[in-house]
């Protein structure tokens, strides 16, 4: 196997779209991992120059150019990197020994580095998920000088990253990028946050609470290119998921000015305008135990008992954070069984239970 770490694909200004790396002649250092994006996650290092790939080439020795999968990383838009525990739970390497596939992945800006919207060029909306066009732009003309077939190349993400699938497969930006594509526990949505209506109002909403007040878009992005990373991430104890959906989630919307997504979605699938790919999807079973862990680390005392009352607390935050509280007492009355007013039961099974919701497909 051959392996090649944090290779540069792009280079980006903060807010703004990526640009193409230039190429260069000397030796380039591809033995050990670079910083992933800034995130609000202690456990890795990040920094602002992150957009760097991995590539993974099984060596055989035929000498015929082998199908290609492009790995995208899930966690809410908001975590995750090629290094650190996502190199752990998803090893590049065992897909591409096993599948006999060049394997790629790429890091991809998170959180309102990656997703920050001002209806201007300062921050132009989706640059996360434009981060990822670049890379594939790269795959495309580099590819097969490591083995791999431009011809042949598959995309695949979960959670997040399966949304982001979701999104290159409509998008007119990604036509001939790629040829399938492979879905796990995500998809793009009509929701009203994707909007760039509501995507301004969330960014204003962002600024508010890093300090900058400013009614003008372009001077509040002018304040918040002024703060250190660390400013800009959300703050809590550990990783506080729910301040993720109050008011400084990352907005994937429709209508940006470099066309990613022309139309709303409905409209594109209505009007077969997306790019007619080989597509495989589905769902990962359990995918939100890591989560609902997250959200709540009382879950995991098997001492910890609650009645229905209690229940009904103890799962409305984490309901929140997932944008459908005010359908809260339907959900408990699907997925819990019925109990007496007072009946206590285990934390086991409301773990059990807010995993069954948030995973249900």
């Amino acid at each position: 196997m051959h392996t090649y770490l944090s290779i540069r694909y792009a280079r980006a200004e903060r807010f703004k779209y990526a640009v193409a790396e230039e190429p260069w002649k000397e030796v380039y250092e591809a033995t050990y991992q670079r910083e992933a994006c800034p995130q609000e996650d202690p456990t890795i290092k990040h920094s602002e120059d992150c957009l760097y790939l991995n590539v993974f080439q099984p060596v055989n020795g035929d000498g015929k150019l082998k199908p290609v999968m492009v790995w995208i990383y899930g966690g809410g838009f908001s975590l995750g990197s090629i290094d650190g525990v996502a190199s752990i739970l998803y090893d590049g390497s065992v897909i591409a020994a096993l599948g006999d596939v060049v394997l790629v992945e790429m890091n991809y800006r998170l959180g309102p580095f990656g997703f920050l919207y001002s209806g201007t060029d300062k921050a132009p909306g989706n640059q996360g998920i434009h981060d990822q066009l670049m890379a594939l732009r790269w795959v495309h003309d580099n590819i097969d000088r490591f083995g791999g077939d431009p011809n042949r190349v598959t995309i695949f993400g979960e959670s997040a990253g399966s949304f982001a699938v979701s999104m290159l497969i409509m998008s007119p930006l990604a036509k001939g990028l790629f040829q399938r594509a492979i879905m796990q526990s995500g998809a793009i949505s009509e929701l009203k946050q994707f909007s760039p209506e509501f995507a301004i109002e969330k960014a204003q909403k962002f600024g508010a609470k890093c300090g900058c007040h400013q009614q003008d878009m372009d001077e509040m992005i002018e304040c918040l290119k002024r703060l250190p990373p660390a400013k800009l991430t959300w703050k809590g104890d550990g990783l506080d998921i729910p301040a993720m959906f109050e008011g400084i989630q990352p907005i994937v919307m429709w209508g940006d000015k470099a066309g990613l997504l022309p139309d709303r979605p409905s409209e594109m699938i209505r009007k077969g305008d997306y790019n007619h790919v080989d597509l495989m999807f589905g769902f990962v079973h359990d995918e939100a135990a890591q989560v609902v862990t997250l959200l709540d680390l009382e879950l995991l005392n098997p001492m910890k008992t609650y009645t229905i009352e209690h229940l009904t607390h103890k799962l409305t935050p984490i309901f929140k954070a997932f944008l459908f509280d005010e359908h809260m007492k339907e959900i408990t009355d699907f997925y819990m069984p019925e109990q007496k007013q007072h009946e206590t039961f285990s934390s086991h099974v409301v773990r059990r239970k807010a995993i069954d919701i948030l995973s249900d497909p």
